[in-house]
């Protein structure tokens, strides 16, 4: 196995890894492994809680004799001991792990089952998911499907947004009908560890900091930006505590009604 960028790049990312892998995806039982290949997947640490990487496999059939190439996204815990810690103790990836393996499957399920047309998958198909060394997910690279990340300073356009908003709403709705076929499924979900768990007086700190930064920042631009740094001073103070109460979990009666068209 090559690496590229191997700085970055895990010891236990190696060829053990990704042959037993490879195991749980399926359609690959008779091919073998040619060449593979991993490097970091985002610049920097854009991606916050957690560290990313592109694994790259060409496989050759043994019957068939064919030779294809594809490639997975790798997410772990982060490698920087203060975000592993607040990511632990958030329990972020256990969370992760379970939405993508458990949640998301039967979601999208129950949309395609409605409509196959209509619905496509709402996220990147999960092949493997463990806990040895770290927790980790392997998924599939939504690059090979066509799809590209988009540039932040860019903004959303108007197309954009509406695809956005339209796939949040089937998100959503996918989530009603879960919950009408097991009241109990969203148990594991009820506490937003960021703002109401063990992880919350890192996080407070988190965000005040965070806001007292950026209004130095604006003030240091000038102009109409350093208008919003007294805003964001206030905000420091309230921020966390707002956010922790709208995250809380309320029991709520749901009212569903069905329509024919």
């Amino acid at each position: 196995m090559s690496a590229d960028a191997a700085a970055t790049v895990p010891v236990w990312l190696d060829d053990d890894f990704i042959k037993q892998s490879l195991k749980y995806v399926s359609n690959f039982e008779d091919c073998s492994i040619v060449s593979a290949s991993v490097k970091g997947a985002t610049v920097g640490k854009e991606n916050y809680l957690s560290d990313t990487f592109r694994m790259t496999v060409t496989f050759k059939h043994r019957i068939k004799c064919y030779t294809m190439t594809l490639s997975f996204f790798i997410k772990c815990l982060p490698d920087g001991k203060t975000v592993r810690e607040v990511a632990q103790n958030m329990g972020a990836f256990e969370r992760e792990i379970s939405v993508f393996t458990k949640m998301l499957p039967v979601m999208t399920q129950l949309l395609q089952s409605a409509d196959p047309k209509k619905y496509s998958q709402l996220a990147a198909v999960c092949f493997h998911s463990g806990s040895e060394p770290v927790d980790y997910l392997m998924l599939e690279d939504l690059r090979d499907s066509g799809y590209v990340i988009a540039k932040r300073s860019q903004g959303l356009d108007l197309a954009h947004s509406r695809a956005v908003v339209r796939k949040l709403a089937e998100l959503h709705a996918a989530s009603i009908g879960l919950i009408m076929k097991d009241r109990t499924c969203m148990d594991n979900y009820k506490t937003f560890s960021i703002f109401n768990g063990d992880a919350a007086p890192q996080m407070k700190n988190f965000f005040k900091n965070a806001c007292l930064l950026l209004a130095r920042e604006l003030e240091r631009a000038g102009g109409h930006y350093s208008t919003y740094a007294s805003k964001l001073r206030a905000i420091s103070k309230t921020a966390f505590a707002n956010i922790s109460e709208i995250t809380k979990w309320k029991k709520r009666r749901w009212h569903i009604s069905h329509h024919r068209h």
